[in-house]
């Protein structure tokens, strides 16, 4: 989220280029930066295709193949039900393109057998899932390494 409000498909962070295909999130998270735009509460709202998605990431000027850390879906939960069915369609596009960097994903849903397996399936990307469990507590780190089981 900017000072400015626009909604960017892609922006590039600190530590991570984001990739941010769907806005809004239906949690009320009292701690969420999305608060200050009014992004929570909301229905998600797509605004990019998972191809159109993979095409702007791959020509983006920071993204470097193997090297560029990647966020998707720092705008909303990719994680939360009505956003997982768009997450393993991009997942898929993505690794269908032979893109292998690193990608995290942060939620506060949970992260249940059946999602991780699809996600496992579809996925050769080390994948990094941030746990949000509540504002006092640390997050928690859950890695997937590979297709490898997922490890606290």
């Amino acid at each position: 989220m900017f000072l400015d409000r626009q909604h960017r498909l892609l922006s590039y962070h600190d530590t991570w280029l984001s990739l941010d295909p769907i806005r809004g999130c239906p949690y009320r998270c009292s701690y969420c930066v999305l608060r200050h735009a009014g992004a929570t509460g909301t229905s998600p709202i797509q605004s990019a295709s998972p191809q159109k998605c993979v095409q702007e990431l791959v020509k983006h000027p920071f993204f470097v193949p193997t090297q560029t850390q990647l966020a998707i879906g720092n705008e909303t939960d990719m994680l939360h039900p009505r956003n997982c069915d768009y997450l393993l369609n991009l997942l898929a596009e993505i690794k269908a393109v032979g893109v292998n960097n690193s990608i995290s994903l942060i939620t506060k849903a949970p992260l249940s057998k059946e999602t991780l397996d699809s996600i496992r399936r579809i996925s050769g990307n080390q994948i990094r899932f941030f746990r949000k469990v509540s504002p006092f507590l640390p997050t928690v780190c859950i890695r997937h390494w590979y297709g490898r089981d997922i490890a606290a």
